[in-house]
């Protein structure tokens, strides 16, 4: 399970070392091809990571993302999803 979250923390830090590629002195067609290598790398690494830390992990690591961006586990109701349609109004409205 440690070597899971090796991984996963070893895909993050591939994954920004792409950002680092316009600073080196690689052409543009050499940028893009290191790009696609690294993005390829950091996949398998995330991958192999989920993997081998299990789906409790991979769980908690959505529910921290999710917590952080202000997303939500709950589906919106219908009536959200299609602002088009109206809601019944019960009796109480």
């Amino acid at each position: 399970m440690k070597i899971g979250y090796g991984l996963l923390a070893l895909s993050f830090l591939v994954w920004g070392l792409v950002f680092l590629l316009p600073f080196s002195e690689l052409s543009a067609g050499g940028i893009a091809i290191a790009a696609a290598v690294l993005y390829a790398i950091s996949y398998g690494l995330f991958f192999a990571g989920g993997l081998l830390a299990g789906k409790k992990a991979i769980g908690g690591l959505k529910q921290r993302v999710r917590a952080r961006f202000g997303w939500s586990n709950a589906e919106p109701d219908e009536a959200a999803r299609r602002p088009h349609c109206k809601r019944k109004m019960s009796s109480t409205d």
